[in-house]
């Protein structure tokens, strides 16, 4: 394995140079796509039939605008880290950017980086290529900016503990699974989960009114500000303003109390995306008021809103969290992790929070 090499923006002089770059780029995220885990028979077969090379189309239309931009982004900056094998093959990539994050409103230092299949559990590709994190405090200076956040792809281990070493932490996993095998694994029908959420005078429907926004809204405020380790950023003005655009055009289910007046003390959302690979997506949020929580009430509320979805059409779910009982309620839906969020900070978590999804030994 070669010495990393190191493209500053001060030897980009021939403006060609990022543009040739792209090709290999393209290549290797591409390969690395097709082996993510999780991705369906299907997906990979619809990949196979496209060379690297050609436009990308569907997923790979949203791969190029949200994987290539921030590389191209991060040569601008001040560079990407590539290691090559012998050969000259790109074995890993790694770039650390500026950028404000519209989802989580602020500006912050983001890393990303990329391996090889084959290379995941190779120490000497993670370490040299995240050398990056080491000089965290030189950048955070030159910055103006101690705010870090990436994602990592979950069989990445070795880059994940290094990371970890160099004082990052896991912040949330992104989630992915069937709707099919959601249902299945939480095995309950909708006559039980009605039959549960009424025997703490609940119930499930459809969110009517501006008023309810308005109090779906306080709900997020409230839980989010007195417990921000599981979503630090999410009780923020910007991102409420974000929550009641997506409560317009999204499908929303709200927990109200039995009798009148109701009380909203809940709710359960998803936004759709058409894919090539499953057809229609949903990313899936929930909340609680803290009176709730810890009754097992979460499971008769996903079991719901997982049969609306699927009335819908809805096939994949996609979704990050940090919340100890989503955690819990994914393993048994069957959903896997496609990426590990790290931010850089003190740990508000024990080592086996992530369990089972991250067992702390793998990164020591």
């Amino acid at each position: 394995m070669q010495v990393t090499e190191t493209l500053e923006s001060a030897h980009l002089a021939p403006p060609d140079q990022p543009e040739s770059f792209l090709p290999a780029l393209r290549r290797f995220l591409a390969e690395r796509l097709q082996a993510t885990t999780g991705l369906l028979p299907e997906f990979r077969a619809a990949l196979a039939q496209h060379s690297p090379d050609e436009p990308f189309v569907g997923e790979l239309a949203t791969l190029e605008k949200t994987r290539i931009e921030p590389w191209l982004d991060a040569l601008s900056q001040g560079g990407v880290h590539i290691v090559r094998d012998a050969a000259g093959s790109v074995r890993a990539l790694a770039a650390v950017r500026k950028t404000f994050s519209s989802h989580l409103h602020e500006t912050h230092l983001e890393f990303h980086y990329v391996c090889a299949p084959t290379d995941d559990e190779n120490a000497e590709v993670a370490c040299t290529a995240l050398r990056f994190a080491n000089e965290a405090q030189e950048l955070e200076k030159r910055e103006n900016c101690n705010a870090w956040f990436g994602a990592v792809p979950r069989e990445s281990v070795a880059a994940i503990a290094r990371l970890l070493k160099c004082g990052f932490f896991v912040d949330s996993v992104t989630l992915w699974g069937l709707v099919s095998d959601a249902r299945k694994g939480l095995g309950l029908s909708v006559e039980e989960a009605q039959d549960r959420l009424a025997q703490d005078g609940l119930f499930l429907r459809p969110l009517r009114s501006e008023e309810e926004k308005d109090a779906v809204i306080a709900l997020q405020e409230q839980e989010f500000t007195r417990r921000p380790q599981f979503g630090w950023f999410l009780a923020r003005p910007g991102v409420l303003a974000d929550l009641r655009t997506e409560l317009d055009s999204a499908l929303w289910q709200v927990v109200a109390s039995l009798g009148a007046p109701h009380r909203i003390l809940g709710a359960i959302g998803s936004d759709f995306t058409p894919t090539q690979s499953v057809g229609l997506q949903a990313g899936m949020s929930a909340l609680l008021d803290g009176s709730l929580q810890g009754k097992g009430l979460a499971t008769a509320l996903y079991a719901l809103h997982l049969k609306a979805l699927e009335e819908q059409g809805v096939r994949g779910l996609y979704g990050g969290t940090s919340q100890p009982g989503v955690l819990a309620l994914s393993a048994r839906m069957g959903r896997v992790v496609r990426q590990v969020h790290v931010r850089r900070g003190p740990n508000p978590f024990p080592p086996d929070h992530f369990e089972p999804y991250l067992s702390a030994h793998e990164f020591r």
